[in-house]
């Protein structure tokens, strides 16, 4: 196990997202559009894996790595924008109950995740763990907890995936 508990909370959001990365796949595949079900997976695309997940990464552990050389904004290239370009439309699918629109996001989604927890677990953690001292372990996980909303942490979700996870 890391001695970096900040690269383990990441790499268990990373779990939790593949997970519901895998629901998404097997709504898309059974061209299944269940309005409830599909406001719970935007509320957890925007509500934890943006605004926690990647709030956390972009917002305390980039810049603090951009210091010994590594460019994690280079790696993730454009990704944010794209990001933020899914979630409009994938509101807009729900809003509009476009069943295709909303396919379109999510597999949209799917694929700009798969290949961010790729570059992630691949490159950006690893070069954390070579280079980082451990004494700024304890920094990051308070700063993380800036991004952290009371009623919508990882349990509520690991909630909403879990109970996702029995319709498929």
């Amino acid at each position: 196990m890391s001695e970096f508990t900040f690269l383990e909370i990441l790499k268990k959001e990373h779990f939790l997202i593949e997970r519901a990365l895998r629901v998404m796949n097997i709504f898309i595949i059974r061209e299944q559009f269940l309005e409830k079900e599909f406001t719970l997976l935007y509320r957890l695309i925007k509500n934890f894996v943006e605004e926690n997940h990647c709030a956390k990464e972009e917002r305390v552990l980039f810049p603090l790595i951009r210091e010994y050389e590594i460019d994690a904004q280079l790696v993730m290239a454009n990704e944010k924008e794209k990001r933020k370009e899914i979630i409009e439309n994938l509101a807009t699918g729900l809003r509009e109950l476009d069943k295709e629109k909303f396919f379109m996001g999510l597999q949209n989604f799917i694929e700009i995740f798969a290949r961010h927890i790729f570059k992630e677990e691949g490159l950006i953690f690893p070069a954390c763990e070579a280079l980082l001292s451990s004494d700024i372990n304890e920094k990051i996980i308070e700063d993380f907890k800036e991004y952290e909303k009371n009623e919508e942490n990882y349990e509520y979700f690991l909630k909403i995936v879990e109970d996702l996870e029995k319709l498929i």
